[in-house]
Formats: C-alpha cells, sequence, structure tokens
C-alpha cells in the first residue's frame, strides 16, 4: 500500500525534473503567448463555464446582464455569511446598535464618515474570513495544525477589526454618552 501525501507535505517520490528539450506544461488558465502558439484563432473567452477554472477575463464585452449576475453572487454571499457564521448575528446586531444610537444622538456627519467605514471593516473582515475558512475546508478536509493556525490567523483580523471599530465607536459616543450622563 503506498504512503498517503498530504497537501502540506513535499512529494518525496517525484519524478525527475524536466530536461531543456521537454519543455514545462503551460496551466490552462495562462494564455499561450509563447512565438510557437498558433496565430489567427479565435482568441479564447475566460469566465464561468461549468467544468472549467478560470483566472483572467480576456476579450469579454462589458454587458449589464453580466453586472446584474455579479450583484446577484454578491447578494448569495451576503446571505451565505449570515447563514452560516454566528458572529455575523453579532457584528448585526452591533450594526444595529450602532445606527440606532448614532441616530438618537443626533450625531454630525463628519461622526458618521467614522462610524460607517469601522462598522464596514469588521463586515468586511468577516466575509473575508468566511471565504477563507470555507477555502481551508476544500484544502484540507482532514484537521491539519497548519490550516487550524490560518483559520485562527483569519479570525483574529476579524477581531483585530472589531477592537479598533469599538474604540471608533467610543470615541464618537464617549462625549454624546458624559454630556447625557451630566444632563441627568
Amino acid at each position: 500500500m503506498g504512503q498517503q501525501q498530504t497537501l502540506c507535505e513535499p512529494n518525496t517520490q517525484a519524478a525527475e525534473p524536466p530536461t531543456a528539450a521537454e519543455p514545462l506544461a503551460t496551466p490552462s488558465f495562462v494564455p499561450d503567448t509563447s512565438p510557437a502558439a498558433p496565430r489567427g484563432a479565435a482568441k479564447p473567452r475566460y469566465g464561468r463555464r461549468a467544468g472549467e477554472v478560470n483566472f483572467v477575463m480576456v476579450d469579454k464585452p462589458f454587458s449589464l446582464r453580466g453586472r446584474l449576475k455579479s450583484f446577484t453572487y454578491a447578494i448569495q454571499g451576503v446571505g451565505i455569511i449570515l447563514k452560516t457564521q454566528h458572529n455575523a448575528w453579532l457584528h448585526c446586531l452591533g450594526t444595529v446598535l450602532v445606527c440606532a444610537t448614532g441616530l438618537a444622538f443626533g450625531i454630525s456627519s463628519a461622526e458618521w464618515c467614522w462610524l460607517i467605514p469601522a462598522v464596514m471593516v469588521v463586515w468586511t473582515a468577516e466575509a473575508l474570513n468566511t471565504a477563507f475558512e470555507l477555502l481551508c475546508d476544500v484544502a484540507s478536509p482532514q484537521y491539519h495544525p497548519l490550516v487550524k493556525k490560518a483559520k485562527d490567523a483569519a479570525a483574529g483580523a476579524v477581531l483585530i477589526c472589531a477592537i479598533g471599530s469599538t474604540v471608533v465607536g467610543l470615541l464618537v459616543f464617549g462625549p454624546h454618552i458624559i454630556r447625557l450622563i451630566q444632563s441627568c
């Protein structure tokens, strides 16, 4: 029975490296621009096709329908975050509290200019953390200590953003809360 290789271990049973006479295979997502490439053929169109992974958008015309599909995918992504991430519900509650408190205190537009990016940073970090975790689960379905460290680091990034946003919230709401307490 052969040894099973994990994703993070080097393959010690690799074949000999190719010689100068054997060119390296070009991945399918990189267009062949070598002088030997056939000319005059139709340019490849990259995008979402079943069973095909492409990383470059080449020669694809702008279309309103395509942009609307992009928004649909983005909205589905937000739905995935809200359905699968418990912390997203806490971020949602925090967002509602920040907005309600800002409206109750009648904060200035300059103060909103601090709060809105602070809220957006936390949501963006949560979205990236979710995407990263999903990709890690695909790459390594079994437990792996390096995947755990990577996921922990991504979660740590969300925590750092949340702490920074809390500080911004305290700086914006602090004077309003102090004035409210002093007026009582």
